[in-house]
């Protein structure tokens, strides 16, 4: 592990680079300035706030270099998906889950994380269904085809946690709705499954890549099948034509 001195204007993000770890302070205490005796006269008379960053790799306990999603508990406490398993880092240590040796974990190919506002942690994997750790216990929620590949989680207004995959989920209230669509020709419109079994219906909506909501409340998504919104209770197909949508930070472009 080795420590640098790094300029970061104030209030910009910090880069997490997955290539060679994750970089970070202690979460048990905020990052703090780096002295002004140690700065040059020029660096002291811009606005520039300097901090310091260290570098954390597999030797000092990170499961794998590459870290796919990170989660900030609410004790501020740290928690990393890679792609060689889940750990957890108190600002002190890295502590591992292994699938191979804690039940509930399901892979320990990681692609999403998210903790929600009850203090849930949520974990999509590859391969096999997302699972959570609640009240200190790992579990899944299901072994449904559509919890697997889960990519991103996206807490609603009204608290229900969308899930992008293999197909669209939503859950709530402790019920999984799996949605499919109607017409997989013409498709014009989705429909809801409660409690879907595997295979029972052909038209699934599948391919869903990413969930956004807009300042109206209103539900996007990016998926194989066009673009999606959710609006009323209604989720309907945008973008039949299954256009490729390119999003930056100014523009939506349809190709």
């Amino acid at each position: 592990m080795h420590l640098t001195t790094v300029p970061i204007l104030q209030g910009c993000l910090l880069s997490l680079g997955a290539a060679l770890g994750f970089t970070g302070g202690s979460p048990s205490r905020p990052l703090q300035p780096a002295p002004h005796a140690e700065l040059g006269a020029a660096e002291q008379a811009d606005d520039r706030i300097f901090y310091e960053r260290t570098t954390f790799t597999v030797k000092d306990g990170v499961p794998s270099s590459m870290v796919r999603a990170l989660a900030v508990a609410q004790d501020g406490s740290l928690w990393l998906g890679t792609s060689g398993g889940l750990a957890h880092y108190d600002g002190h240590e890295f502590r591992p889950f292994p699938a191979a040796a804690t039940p509930g974990v399901t892979s320990d190919r990681m692609y999403a994380m998210h903790i929600d506002r009850s203090g849930t942690l949520w974990a999509g994997v590859e391969g096999a269904p997302l699972y959570r750790l609640k009240d200190g216990n790992f579990a899944t929620i299901g072994d449904d085809s559509a919890l697997f590949n889960v990519v991103q989680f996206f807490e609603a207004q009204d608290g229900t946690i969308w899930l992008a995959g293999n197909q669209l989920c939503a859950y709530g209230a402790g019920q999984l709705e799996v949605y499919s669509v109607d017409n997989a020709s013409e498709p014009t419109g989705v429909r809801k499954e409660a409690d879907p079994g595997p295979g029972a219906n052909s038209n699934k909506l599948t391919g869903v890549h990413r969930i956004a909501e807009d300042r109206d409340g209103v539900l996007w998504v990016a998926s194989d099948a066009g673009l999606l919104k959710f609006a009323e209770g209604q989720l309907v197909i945008e973008d039949p034509h299954r256009c490729t949508w390119a999003v930056s930070y100014t523009h939506l472009r349809a190709h």
